[in-house]
């Protein structure tokens, strides 16, 4: 075996077991890939305010955020709401943690948990940079009409 390929094969070993714990970033395309929202006490367009990370991990997850809601789509949140948040505790398989951006506008679809309004890894927030955001605000409306 030449030298070349001894060097690829360990490489390759060194870093197959990195490789298989990365997390997978939702692939969003036109159509918005949830269709049942009841496991949602509210989706909301939201400004994040404050956003906090954690460094002690390579994938820096949200801790923690603040925000102002622009829009409640669904439950009781009003227009100028200002709401804290957290990550829902849950297990990752191999989905990414989120992640706000501060001044980020977003939509969140939010549970409540012992009074703390919670985000799920699985809810794919999407910020109002992406081209297809309005046609996901206009499809979960629609869907919720139907629910």
């Amino acid at each position: 075996m030449n030298k070349f390929a001894k060097i690829s094969i360990t490489l390759l070993v060194l870093f197959t077991p990195a490789l298989s714990m990365a997390c997978k970033e939702a692939m969003l395309g036109k159509t918005y890939p949830m269709t049942d929202f009841n496991e949602y006490d509210y989706i909301v367009i939201a400004k994040i305010n404050k956003s906090f990370h954690s460094d002690k991990y390579i994938y820096k997850p949200l801790e923690s955020f603040k925000a102002t809601v622009i829009q409640s789509i669904k439950g009781d949140l009003n227009e100028g709401d200002s709401i804290s948040g957290k990550p829902k505790h849950e297990q990752p398989k191999a989905v990414c943690p989120i992640h706000l951006s501060e001044n980020g506008i977003y939509l969140l679809l939010l549970s409540k948990e012992n009074k703390v309004y919670v985000i799920s890894r699985f809810s794919l927030p999407v910020k109002n940079d992406n081209k297809y955001f309005s046609d996901y605000i206009a499809q979960i409306k629609k869907a919720i009409v139907s629910e």
